[in-house]
């Protein structure tokens, strides 16, 4: 496996089902601000096509479709019908996963603790979801809400330093002092970044 983050702001993205999986995986492209997403489903359920809108097309996508979509997603099918798309998807070239069926999975989802733009994944290659799902519970208590706000300091923090026309090494070094000065990894915490800055540029 190789693990990759995806700019789905970009892709063409398919989502292929009628109930409660296929509903779980729109809403996370949706989380993720996907733009492009066509949900094909006959007959789907209410929260599906509440949660679809206009983006609902009610039938099975056929080739023309799934040209030139980056990613489809399959859910809440039988095996033989999951078979079908996945077949068809990968012929168009697409990168498929198909819930809960390794063996149509061309990727699979991770579970994700998301601050923000910060993303923590927990991954068990399909081979236990309901593992990957406790461990990023676990993972959740550590990073609470507040690491969003961590990472928009320390990314304004970067941008002044690269402004200043600072080499990496040095960005990486300031952004290991300023995070220890800070004590995110600590109980109790620490100084304030505007302050650790300071105190960082009177040392250099």
């Amino acid at each position: 496996m190789l693990p990759i983050i995806v700019d789905v702001k970009r892709s063409k993205v398919l989502v292929v089902g009628e109930g409660p999986q296929t509903a779980k995986r729109l809403a996370a492209l949706d989380a993720s601000g996907a733009t492009h997403v066509q949900v094909f489903a006959p007959v789907p359920s209410d929260p599906l096509a509440i949660a679809a809108g206009a983006r609902l097309i009610r039938r099975w996508p056929n080739g023309e479709d799934i040209e030139n979509a980056a990613l489809v997603f399959v859910g809440d099918l039988p095996p033989e019908k999951a078979e079908r798309f996945f077949v068809l998807a990968r012929g168009k070239g697409a990168l498929v996963n198909v819930e809960d069926q390794i063996a149509f999975c061309d990727f699979h989802v991770p579970s994700i603790v998301r601050r923000g733009d910060l993303l923590i994944s927990v991954s068990t290659g399909g081979r236990s979801p309901a593992l990957a799902q406790m461990i990023r519970a676990r993972i959740g208590l550590a990073f609470g809400p507040e690491w969003e706000g961590h990472l928009d300091a320390i990314a304004d923090l970067r941008a002044g330093w690269r402004a200043a026309g600072l080499e990496p090494a040095e960005i990486s070094k300031r952004t290991e002092a300023a995070v220890a000065a800070a004590g995110w990894f600590d109980a109790h915490g620490g100084l304030a970044l505007p302050e650790i800055d300071t105190r960082i540029k009177a040392s250099t």
